[in-house]
Order: structure tokens, then sequence, then C-alpha cells
């Protein structure tokens, strides 16, 4: 089944966990959205810009919480603290 099948086969009232990529996401929304691993995103520079989208787009999939992980520092993860309130 592609991508475009799961999309349309995904039911967002059913009672169930969907585990997705965040380019699997773009185009749906969901009440509660884990990102995992923040801090072990590459920070590379030919990236920085692709992976900072990646990461809105992931972000913006949740329409009432989102949790963030992370386990190592880099940009990105100091950005997610500082945005929460959380950095220095």
């Amino acid at each position: 089944m592609g991508s475009k099948q799961y999309k349309a086969a995904y039911d967002p009232a059913a009672d169930r966990v969907t585990v997705l990529t965040v380019h699997s996401s773009k185009g749906l929304e969901f009440p509660r959205v884990i990102l995992l691993g923040v801090g072990q995103m590459e920070a590379r520079e030919e990236r920085r810009e692709q992976d900072a989208r990646l990461l809105y787009v992931g972000m913006t999939r949740a329409r009432e919480r989102l949790l963030v992980t992370t386990s190592a520092e880099n940009e990105f993860s100091r950005k997610v603290l500082e945005v929460a309130g959380w950095g220095e």
C-alpha cells in the first residue's frame, strides 16, 4: 500500500496509535504528536533548512498536545528548549 493509500485509509476517529515518518504525516493532523530524538538530528549546513522544515511539519501536526524528546544537545534541541521557555 502506497503513502496515498495509507492517508486515504487513515481514520482520525479510530482509537489507536499511528506511527509515521514526518514525510508521511504531511497533510494530516493528530490530537497528540510525539517527536523522538530531536537532539540526534544532524545539523549539517547543507541540510539545516530541510531538517528545520521537517521539524516544523512534525510539530504542526499536533492539534492538542506535542511532546518533543531529546537526549543530546544540538541546534534543533536548543531552539526547541528556547521556544518552550526552558532554554538559557
